[in-house]
């Protein structure tokens, strides 16, 4: 871990849901499987991450958890037409599109891989938001400069909310605050013509950068906000790709509001799990990318979503206490139990689908 983050609180892969599901083990040995397979066949990986194989006669595309239309092999087309027409693309991702290539979604059961049950299940409220971040990018610092924007200012947000962002950057230095300060005002130059408000906020903001206003661990400081503001790694109109911080999410018996593709809500209620609807309305996950993402990268969304989870809070705040902690509690106990019958499920599901994938990819 470079010098700045050498707190065990920034080994993010040190955190609960990985070392309890153990979910990483599960999608590369599932990812494995299929690079094994692909070898026999002749297919040979074309890419560093080893998403996409080729061999003489078509493309096979492997995409877990990430969103797979990133790995598109023809840049110039749209997303349904991405991939030429022999390819087929393994993934848990669901679109809402007609690709005019072959998506094969892995079972539903794939879920259970995040399977775990928190050790720390006291809710006990103390500030507004829980806000935590790891690394930067436009879409997230945008969400941060408009959190504060609307909740009344930096010093307000550092001290009635639990702040963490990193501003951890995979392709710059992080060894520093001042490599810090750099990697956030990266993205500045396409932030500040948005709202002249924004100027004055990272002039309060830099000095702070990376905030962490709390000594928590990670699961602690979910339990410790009336609500959590949850930032998935993709957010759009076309992919639903779900990763380890919704399932934290669900299986923490906190409220929280997701930040995600549109429709990313309907697709857990479809998956069967309890996103607490009658306490929490999750209409901000309606609103669509040509209604809010044009030059200034979705800033009606992002404005939406958080004027959306201030609204919740509000009503949160005025709750009876132990009824929140109680429905809380409910939905996560069914959650974990729901992602311990899909763990359950997962095995069978996935021989049962495998013979279709293999004739699939080889060519049959």
């Amino acid at each position: 871990m470079t010098s700045v983050f050498t707190d065990n609180f920034y080994h993010t892969f040190s955190g609960e849901v990985y070392t309890e599901s153990q979910c990483l083990i599960h999608e590369h040995s599932t990812a494995q499987l299929f690079y094994s397979m692909l070898i026999n066949l002749g297919y040979r990986s074309t890419d560093a991450n080893r998403r996409v194989w080729k061999n003489n006669e078509k493309v096979v595309v492997v995409c877990l958890s990430d969103d797979f239309t990133f790995s598109q092999t023809v840049k110039s087309r749209s997303l349904d037409n991405c991939f030429d027409a022999d390819t087929v693309v393994i993934t848990d991702n669901y679109t809402y599109f007609n690709p005019q290539y072959t998506v094969l979604r892995v079972p539903d059961s794939y879920f259970g891989i995040f399977h775990y049950v928190p050790s720390l299940t006291e809710f006990r409220p103390v500030k507004r938001f829980n806000f935590s971040v790891n690394r930067i990018d436009r879409t997230r610092e945008l969400i941060l400069l408009e959190l504060i924007n609307q909740s009344g200012g930096v010093e307000s947000w550092l001290r009635l909310d639990h702040a963490n962002f990193n501003c951890f950057d995979p392709d710059s230095a992080n060894q520093s605050v001042d490599n810090i300060k750099t990697n956030f005002l990266k993205f500045w130059p396409a932030s500040k013509q948005i709202d002249p408000a924004y100027k004055l906020i990272v002039q309060d903001l830099i000095d702070h950068l990376p905030v962490r206003t709390h000594q928590m661990s990670v699961e602690q400081v979910h339990l410790s906000a009336y609500l959590n503001l949850v930032v998935e790694s993709y957010n759009n109109d076309t992919v639903v790709a779900l990763s380890e911080k919704t399932f934290r999410a669900l299986a923490t018996p906190a409220p929280w509001t997701l930040f995600g593709s549109i429709g990313t809500i309907d697709r857990l209620i479809e998956l069967g799990f309890d996103v607490m609807p009658d306490i929490i309305d999750h209409s901000y996950n309606t609103l669509t990318q040509p209604d809010s993402f044009n030059r200034f990268n979705g800033i009606k969304k992002i404005r939406t979503y958080i004027d959306s989870s201030i609204g919740i809070y509000k009503k949160l705040v005025v709750m009876d206490v132990q009824h929140l902690k109680t429905r809380c509690e409910q939905a996560a106990e069914h959650n974990q139990q729901h992602l311990a019958n899909l763990q359950k499920q997962w095995p069978q599901d996935f021989a049962n689908w495998l013979p279709t994938a293999i004739s699939k990819i080889a060519g049959k």
